[in-house]
């Protein structure tokens, strides 16, 4: 189906298939879950398959209920591929044909080449060049850190010192969590220090791409003994 990038209308994605030995052009829709085709576009076919009653329920992306006229077994052809007794829905719609995800099943589509993204030329591509020139420190791609502002955390005045005893990490994730620590200390994120009245123990998460992430659980150490306005602590939760 179309879309809009940069507020600019792009094609749909098309696939030219040969139904029944008919040659036709289908927009490609993986959020159909069958293909469809409209009525006048299948009159080129009649005289190739036969029409049956259908009780399959389709409806647009708006919710609206599509009028489905009936169903086709046809025969599509792809570059190499020949694939027998496919569904083909014909309804009352003024759209294009649509091959939706029970085709795809089947007919496997160049998709590299359907999910390439080409530039698109942009008149302001020359002032946002300008920007990250300028500010290159910022899309640098490296840690960024926040200058010139002092933070301090005040305590109550009856805090006390909790330091909490590491907690056990699961053995398969021991040496994820070496290494995560070492990049960390590498990057100047941790720095390792000789002792500390406060310590937390650290949750370790672990992220789709198999690393983990490291968090401080400060609920059990200093949130609770933090000096905090009133209207933070009720919006962030601290002191919980």
């Amino acid at each position: 189906m179309a879309g809009t990038v940069g507020g600019r209308k792009l094609p749909p994605i098309t696939a030219n298939l040969r139904v029944n030995g008919i040659d036709m052009r289908f927009d490609v829709d993986t959020g159909a879950a069958a293909s469809l085709i409209p009525a006048h576009m299948f009159r080129q076919l009649e005289s190739s398959t036969v029409l049956s009653p259908s009780d399959i329920v389709l409806k647009s992306v708006t919710g609206d209920k599509i009028n489905v006229l009936g169903v086709a077994k046809v025969t599509v052809e792809h570059k190499e591929q020949s694939c027998d007794g496919l569904m083909l829905n014909v309804c009352e719609i003024d759209g294009p044909a649509l091959m939706g995800r029970d085709w795809l099943a089947h007919v496997k589509l160049d998709w590299a080449s359907i999910f390439q993204v080409s530039q698109i030329q942009d008149p302001d591509a020359q002032a946002v060049r300008g920007l990250v020139s300028e500010f290159s420190e910022v899309f640098s791609g490296e840690l960024g850190t926040l200058k010139g502002i002092e933070v301090k955390l005040r305590l109550k005045k009856d805090a006390k010192p909790k330091f909490c005893k590491p907690r056990p990490v699961p053995l398969a994730l021991q040496e994820t969590v070496t290494k995560e620590i070492e990049r960390l200390v590498d990057s100047g994120i941790l720095r390792k220090i000789s002792s500390s009245e406060f310590a937390s123990p650290v949750v370790a998460v672990r992220k789709p791409d198999q690393t983990v992430r490291l968090c401080g659980d400060y609920s059990v150490t200093v949130n609770p003994f933090l000096e905090v306005p009133e209207h933070l602590s009720k919006q962030n939760g601290f002191g919980k």
